[in-house]
Formats: structure tokens, C-alpha cells, sequence
């Protein structure tokens, strides 16, 4: 018998019971084993597991286990992801893991602290504080924790409880539960306790009710049928979600922001951001009355092209057709084609760069990268490479500032773009997204930049504009963006 901690798709060797075979039998060798992985764990002090799988059943030993006394859930082999995904479920929030910055200690949030200075970092101990890299990184994370209350600034009435600090994926599958869309439509790549057996269905070929896609009764009534008001012109379109919500007749505690920001997110580019940075591009689509865009590193977005729907309907009579290119889409799902109203869709499943190749490949006027992440990706290189070259105008959204910031490094350092200033998108997701080991306000769609042609004049700042910041009265600043020192190559 051996015993493997579990981190990710790979595995560490605990401990054997080889010396003990002889002298033990099979329920003690497991105990035994069991208790030597608590007491001395990979990283840090004993701590027990949540669950155990065992790869050989139990009961074929005629072992009845039972460890559910000292809060360890037992699975045999025979029990699928999406039944360990359904035991998570019933897990109270209290069990739900953070983690140390510096040494990836997991537990529960009351054996962590956060770092005193910037207040965004969570550490086990001081001395996972003192020998990480974080002391680097810290001034900024300071200055990225004032854009908090910014960032949570919504005028939904639910968002008091979406954008708070800890608003775990517990609290996140309470409140779905509440509104009684949780595993509903479009909302199932939302549910995040459900992903394990979600992934049984790959990016591109979930399947959802057509009836109600949006899964709440009224909206999915007003969503099923074009505005019956006049769209907003071009010239003077709609600015926030309060404008929005006014303009389809939603309630002001509906959730439904929730799925429709990225097709949101996607006018708001159309409309304020191209006629702003590329006005020839903007003049031709209403003179053609089309507009092809890429959206390139697509995954659930895929799986919600129903959403973007409300898109092409803001910018009738304007034909939109919408490329999903990604390589988490199914490969079933090459090349098929949904259309509805003048919305058409088709999904293509790889690499941007290496799909030019294909010959029924479309030709697209603009390309969108949705929560982009360029310093997290490395097979984003090649692709902003192709676009530079192209001279596609380049649109991308991040979580948050520190994102934007280590993208920002990335393409410069790579000397691949450069990205223009950050704005802050009123079409962000109203739901908080909560990592283990920071605090950091991050929202999906938060930050609205596009991507510009590579200038070694371009001045290698950390630019945080102050309208992000509450406090950014008390700053010694007389600029428009607090212009911090240069980060360091080997960030």
C-alpha cells in the first residue's frame, strides 16, 4: 500500500506500508498510513484531508471504513468526479480552504493572516512573509487594494453580498440556490462546485434548455424577444448597467448581469472603444451594416453565446457574426455555426495563430480577448504577434489591476505590444471572484484595454488611473494616473 497527496494532476509519495505487511493487517496498514500523511504532509504542520480515495475498494478486503467521525470523506474508485463535486456541495462554508501565498498551505482561514502592509496577501507564518518574493510586489498590491470600493460599486441591489471580501464559492452557490438558478441554463458555467462534472462536457457543446436560458422567469420573458423601444444610436449608447437594466425593464435585483456581461462587455467595446481608438474600422461597420469579431482564447463564452444575443440587438440593423476561438473548445464543436436574429456564431477549436491555416477560416474586423491574462499564457505570444502584424485593432479585459499590470510586463518585456492605459469597464461581472491566497478585488471583465504596436519609447510605468482609487485625494498627485516606480525585470 502506498499513500499520494493530491495536488493538481500530480501526486507526491507520502509513505508505504511495505515494512508493515507482514505484521498488520489490510484496515491498520490503511490507518497507519492514513496517520503518517496527517502528521508529516508535504508542506507545513499535520493537518487532515477532506477526502480520501481509496484505489482499491475496501469492501472487496471486507472493510467497512468509516471515518466520517474525524471529518474525512471516504470514496472507492467507483465514485465519479461529479459525486466527490456533490459532497463538496454539502460542505458547510466554514470548510472552505484558503491558502499561504508563500508555501501553498491549505486550511482554514483562521491559521492565516493577511500582510500588514498592503492587506492583500495571506501568509501561514512570518516567516512565509519574510522569504517570499512578495515584498516586491507589495507597494502595488497596496495601491490595488484602494480600487476596492471602485470596484464593487454597482447600482444592483444585490451586489452588497456579491462583492464582499469573502464571498467564497459557497456563498456564491447560496445565492444562486436562493434565486433558484443554480445548475440552470447558461448559468451551469457559473455553478464553480460543479465544474468536475461539467467538464464532461466540453467548451462548446453544453447542453441547456432553450426555453429558458437564462433560467428566471421574467428575464428569460423579455430576453426571448428584441427590445420593443428603439436602440439606443451609436452616437449615444448605453453606459452602465443601471441604464441597461431600465432599458429592458429588469428589476434592480435581478442577477442576470451576472451571464450577460461578457456580450455587455463586448457592446460597450463596439460602441465606445472602437470609434474612439479606431474610427476608420467603426465608419466601415455602419457603412457595411457587419461587423466580424474574433473573440480569441474562448471557453464557456462558447456555451453562452446565447447571451450575446443581447448584443446584436443593441447594435441593429448592424449584422454582428462572432468567432469563439479557443483551445479548451471541444473539438466536436469545430467549426459549428449557431445564428439567431443578426446575431451568427461559429466556434473553432485551437490556436489562434495556427487556425489561419484553415481555409474556411473567417476574416475578422476586430479581435477580443476576454479576461486575457497575457503574463499567465504562454501561447498567447504567438498570437499577439500575429495581430500586431495584422494590425487587427486588439481589445482585451482582465480580473483586476495586479492582472493587468503582469500582462502589461509581459508583452513589454517580450517586446511583443504595448497596452494602453486600463479602463474601468461598467460592464463587469457584479460577482466577486475570491482566490485562497489573496484578497485582491477581482471581478471578471473588470479592466477594459487594447493592445498597441510594440515603442521602446513607451515609458515602462505602473499606471493606475486615480479614478480607481477612493482615496486618491490624499495622494501627492497632480496627474490623472498615480505613475508608481518601474517594476523590476525579474518580477
Amino acid at each position: 500500500m502506498a499513500v499520494f497527496e493530491v495536488h493538481g494532476n500530480t501526486k507526491h509519495l507520502l509513505g508505504t506500508s511495505i515494512g508493515w505487511s507482514k505484521i498488520m493487517n489490510f484496515k491498520t496498514q490503511l490507518l497507519q498510513l492514513l496517520c503518517c500523511a496527517c502528521l508529516e504532509p508535504l508542506v507545513k504542520a499535520p493537518r487532515r484531508p477532506r477526502f480520501l480515495r481509496i484505489k482499491a475498494s475496501p469492501q472487496s478486503r471486507g472493510l467497512n471504513l468509516n471515518l466520517k467521525g474525524v471529518g474525512i470523506h471516504v470514496f472507492s474508485p467507483l465514485v465519479t468526479d461529479s459525486a466527490i463535486a456533490n459532497a463538496q456541495n454539502h460542505i458547510s462554508d466554514k470548510m472552505w480552504f484558503r491558502s499561504c501565498h508563500g508555501c501553498g498551505r491549505r486550511g482554514t482561514s483562521e491559521m492565516f493572516t493577511s500582510c500588514p502592509d498592503c492587506d492583500a496577501v495571506l501568509f501561514c507564518d512570518a516567516y512565509c512573509r519574510d522569504y517570499s518574493d512578495h515584498s516586491k510586489w507589495c507597494p502595488y498590491f497596496k495601491v490595488y487594494m484602494e480600487t476596492e470600493e471602485t470596484l464593487g460599486e454597482f447600482p444592483l441591489a444585490f451586489t452588497n453580498e456579491t462583492t464582499q471580501r469573502l464571498y467564497n464559492v459557497f456563498k456564491n452557490r447560496d445565492f444562486l440556490m436562493r434565486h433558484n438558478i443554480y445548475n440552470k441554463g447558461i448559468w451551469r458555467r457559473e455553478c464553480k462546485l460543479l465544474m468536475v462534472s461539467l467538464m464532461a462536457f466540453g467548451f462548446g457543446e453544453l447542453d441547456w434548455p432553450s426555453v429558458e436560458p437564462y433560467g428566471l422567469s421574467k428575464e428569460d420573458a423579455i430576453l426571448k424577444h428584441p427590445p420593443q423601444r428603439s436602440i439606443p444610436s451609436l452616437s449615444r449608447p448605453l453606459t452602465d448597467w443601471a441604464c441597461y437594466y431600465d432599458y429592458r425593464g429588469f428589476d434592480h435585483d435581478s442577477p442576470v448581469a451576472g451571464v450577460l456581461h461578457y456580450a455587455l462587455t463586448l457592446y460597450r467595446i463596439i460602441v465606445h472603444q472602437l470609434p474612439l481608438n479606431y474610427p476608420a474600422v467603426f465608419n466601415k461597420m455602419k457603412q457595411e451594416m457587419f461587423l466580424c469579431v474574433h473573440v480569441i482564447g474562448a471557453a464557456k463564452e462558447a456555451d453562452m453565446w446565447h447571451s450575446f444575443l443581447e448584443c446584436a440587438r443593441l447594435l441593429r440593423p448592424i449584422s454582428l457574426h462572432i468567432c469563439f476561438i479557443g483551445n479548451e473548445i471541444s473539438p466536436d464543436a469545430h467549426d459549428s455555426f449557431k445564428g439567431e436574429e443578426n446575431l451568427c456564431v461559429r466556434c473553432f477549436s485551437g490556436l489562434y495563430h495556427e487556425l489561419q491555416r484553415y481555409p474556411m477560416f473567417p476574416e475578422g474586423h476586430i479581435a477580443v480577448c476576454f479576461n486575457a491574462g497575457l503574463g499567465a499564457y504562454g501561447t498567447y505570444k504567438k498570437t499577439v504577434q500575429h495581430l500586431m502584424s495584422t494590425g487587427m485593432p486588439s481589445f482585451c479585459t482582465d480580473y483586476c489591476l495586479a492582472s493587468y499590470e503582469q500582462s502589461r510586463k509581459t508583452v513589454r518585456v517580450q517586446r511583443m505590444a504595448v497596452l494602453s492605459e486600463p479602463m474601468l469597464n461598467p460592464f463587469r461581472s457584479p460577482f466577486r471572484m475570491v482566490f485562497t491566497d489573496t484578497d485582491l478585488p477581482r471581478y471578471s471583465n473588470a479592466i477594459l484595454f487594447n493592445l498597441l504596436p510594440y515603442s521602446a519609447t513607451t515609458a515602462p510605468m505602473v499606471f493606475v488611473p486615480r479614478s480607481f482609487c477612493k482615496n486618491h485625494s490624499k495622494q501627492e498627485c497632480t496627474s490623472e494616473v498615480y505613475k508608481l516606480s518601474l517594476l523590476p525585470d525579474d518580477l
